[in-house]
């Protein structure tokens, strides 16, 4: 038996994430999948993370053009600011702290972009799509001290205070921040189970669901199609076929990626995992099981290597409408063989 679910992209124009935030994205993935991701119906926990990963994005991207902006030697890249979170906060030192008001600021004082006009101070109010990664929401600008659109002041205070307290008690951790969006972590133990047969990963999504994976799964580039080559292909609605391409991890073993797992095909050893890479969301990617799992157990301590699940209502209950039991939920993959 295989087991593939229907996990949308992420549904940007790009179908990439945007800064350092994999870990926003698969999760986004995994609760559209689960229709816990509604635009037109903004839970308080999906606008405030949204805000959240539009900070990072722009920091990110701030620090490598700007970083003597921020008054001290502040790191190129944001992904490295969970070391300032360990150095302690005095009355007369935060870098942590600092790194991060700056940030907020230089963000709310954007000017606006070439293609958007300036903002009319007397216009009625704007309704600004937090939740959709192709609208800027504060494009318009800033009219004096106040926002003329989303993020409120409450929403930048209440962000800080999130990034601040998630820097310093969990140096930025995934299993911390997801929380919030319902996702839970499977505990260290099981996952060393879970990873022991592609198998026993198809039970864990047959449970579960999609899964949310943090590994060393930096992506390096495809693996090329020969003749001959046996090859998952993935049967879209729409009646197109796409192959399932084998993605080359990076040898140098660096930082974590995370990624949202679709599937897995066990009727051949060592199986095959299907998968989405928030880095090109708009293809089904794949990797050997054995490959797979060893790029989890490496590093099993480190608190970034994990697998979580979203704490779904509808699937907990054990229902017959459960995501996981609809048909139009599942995802037809074959098996073909590469002509020319």
């Amino acid at each position: 038996m295989s087991i593939f679910f229907n996990v949308p992209p992420i549904g940007n124009s790009t179908g990439a994430q945007k800064g350092p935030t994999c870990w926003f994205y698969a999760a986004k993935m995994i609760r559209k999948f689960h229709d816990a991701y509604d635009k037109n119906d903004h839970p308080i926990e999906i606008r405030k993370l949204s805000v959240v990963r539009k900070i990072i994005t722009f920091i990110d991207e701030d620090l490598k053009k700007y970083p003597g902006e921020y008054g001290f030697d502040a790191p190129r890249d944001f992904r490295v600011t969970g070391e300032l979170a360990k150095l302690p906060a005095t009355g007369s030192s935060d870098p942590l702290g600092l790194l991060l008001y700056r940030g907020m600021v230089r963000f709310a004082s954007r000017k606006p972009t070439a293609t958007t006009p300036p903002a009319n101070p007397l216009a009625s109010p704007r309704t600004i799509d937090l939740t959709q990664d192709d609208a800027d929401p504060l494009a318009a600008g800033v009219g004096g001290e106040i926002p003329q659109g989303p993020p409120t002041s409450a929403e930048y205070e209440s962000a800080f205070k999130l990034l601040l307290s998630w820097g310093r008690q969990d140096a930025f951790g995934r299993q911390a921040i997801l929380g919030a969006w319902s996702f839970k972590a499977i505990p260290k133990l099981a996952v060393l189970d879970i990873l022991a047969s592609s198998r026993a990963l198809e039970s864990a999504l047959v449970k579960h669901g999609p899964l949310w994976a943090g590994g060393l799964f930096g992506m390096e580039g495809l693996v090329q199609l020969a003749r001959g080559d046996r090859v998952p292909v993935v049967h879209n609605q729409d009646g197109t076929r796409a192959w399932a391409r084998q993605t080359r991890l990076r040898e140098a073993l660096g930082s974590t990626h995370s990624i949202a797992v679709l599937g897995v095909g066990t009727k051949q050893e060592p199986g095959t995992v299907l998968y989405r890479d928030p880095n090109m969301s708009n293809h089904v990617l794949s990797l050997p099981f054995d490959l797979f799992a060893s790029r989890m157990k490496s590093d099993i301590k480190d608190d970034a290597i994990s697998l979580m699940y979203y704490e779904c209502p509808r699937c907990s209950s054990g229902i017959g409408g459960s995501c996981v039991n609809q048909n139009e939920k599942r995802l037809t993959v074959g098996v073909a063989t590469v002509s020319d």
